[in-house]
């Protein structure tokens, strides 16, 4: 997380952003409002994140809370989403929708076991012995694809090569924020290739999607969206985009910079360059890589929600009134670096105890469950938690570290 991160959310004036409450607490970073955008108030407090996110699937099944196309707690263009309504990541899809989807991703993408863990310890160490050099966000993004795809569809080629879906995936990435900021009109001047390529991926991954989960889909009531064919692709290829696709190639990228960069001048933040070796605890340094450079910054929801709940072409941050909607940020990045939680050192990346991030992590938002609302298909925790675990732990097991160097060292 860039400098001024911290300093953007509290108010303390200390590197961590908290200060000693003089009870042996810490204070100074747990409430910001107004923050980001009127009427939103985001909360960095470890406590109150862990509680609040797990009132949300109720919240949600019971229509108090409301959730857009929000990737942490930005507000994306819908244009990217053309073939659901609402036209949305699946994040933002209807409660309905959810109780789908969500049963489905579980089965797929829920369980790594030993078996699954063997063979992707397998394929990292393949996939690195097979490199002569590696660009860290095409090659490592292309691996977690491979693997993702393999998942969802077993024992099929790719529907599109991985190198051509990771320059997509980031065409997209980039797009669906920056055009937030400009006309429909504009929008399609510029995403306009970017757009054709992701209609053809959307048809290359269909087929796939109707063959494996078609029949049990067959039934379900995927309103307002016509075909649930159309909704599971779409949130298949936003797991792919932005969810696993993303979040996991991020803490495998940013581990090996602080492995192979030069982190000494971030002083003590980082330990002495060097002097870490991720393969000590593989699965310890994964999970430090995505507690210190979050992934997932954000667990946003609206309780008085804009216009675009009620109509999908109106506006995305202000009500019917044109007022500013009511909306809830649980900062997932700042209360994965609560002392209050982590101890005074929370704001530097030390590789702990594998317990602690077993009971303190919330990046998987992973205490929104709540399995007496619908039987869990309202859960909002990440569904594919332990295989990002698994991932993260096979890459860092297979890396060797001392027989690979930046161009500068």
């Amino acid at each position: 997380l860039g400098v001024g991160y911290t300093e953007g959310w509290c108010s303390a004036g200390t590197p961590s952003g908290w200060e000693p409450d003089g009870e042996g607490g810490f204070t100074g970073c747990e409430v910001k409002h107004d923050f980001p955008g009127l009427n939103s108030t985001s909360h960095m407090s470890h406590a109150y994140v862990k509680a609040e996110m797990a009132k949300l699937p109720r919240l949600q099944y019971e229509g108090k809370a409301w959730r857009g196309n929000e990737l942490g707690f930005i507000i994306s263009n819908e244009l990217f989403w053309p073939r659901v309504s609402p036209r949305t990541a699946s994040l933002g899809s209807t409660p309905s929708q959810h109780m789908v989807m969500r049963p489905i991703f579980e089965r797929v993408f829920g369980k790594c076991d030993a078996t699954c863990t063997s063979a992707l310890q397998t394929s990292a160490r393949d996939w690195a012995a097979a490199q002569d050099s590696i660009s860290v966000q095409e090659d490592v993004t292309a691996w977690v694809h491979t693997e993702l795809v393999a998942r969802a569809f077993p024992n099929r080629a790719l529907p599109v090569p991985a190198a051509d879906f990771v320059a997509l995936q980031s065409s997209i990435v980039t797009l669906s924020t920056l055009t937030q900021l400009l006309s429909d009109d504009v929008t399609q001047l510029v995403a306009g290739d970017t757009f054709s390529k992701l209609s053809a991926t959307f048809d290359a991954y269909r087929p796939l999607v109707e063959e494996l989960y078609g029949d049990e889909l067959r039934d379900a009531d995927c309103a307002p969206t016509t075909d649930c064919v159309d909704l599971a692709t779409s949130h298949l290829l936003d797991l792919l985009f932005f969810a696993g696709g993303l979040s996991v190639p991020s803490g495998l990228s940013t581990g090996l910079w602080v492995l192979h960069g030069d982190t000494a001048p971030y002083g003590e933040a980082f330990p002495a360059p060097g002097s870490l070796r991720a393969r000590d605890d593989p699965g310890a340094f994964f999970y430090e890589s995505i507690r210190f450079f979050a992934p997932v910054v954000g667990l946003p929801w609206w309780t008085t929600p804009p216009a675009r709940a009620e109509d999908d072409a109106a506006s995305q941050y202000n009500t019917a009134a044109g007022v500013a909607g009511v909306r809830t940020i649980l900062n997932l990045a700042l209360a994965n670096k609560d002392p209050n939680m982590w101890g005074e050192d929370g704001h530097l990346f030390r590789v702990r105890p594998h317990a602690e991030y077993a009971s303190h992590f919330v990046g998987f938002a992973d205490f929104a469950l709540d399995d007496d609302v619908a039987g869990g298909k309202m859960n909002r925790a990440c569904p594919a938690k332990s295989l990002a675990l698994a991932m993260g732990k096979a890459f860092f097991t297979a890396w060797e570290q001392e027989e690979w160097c930046t161009k500068d060292s």
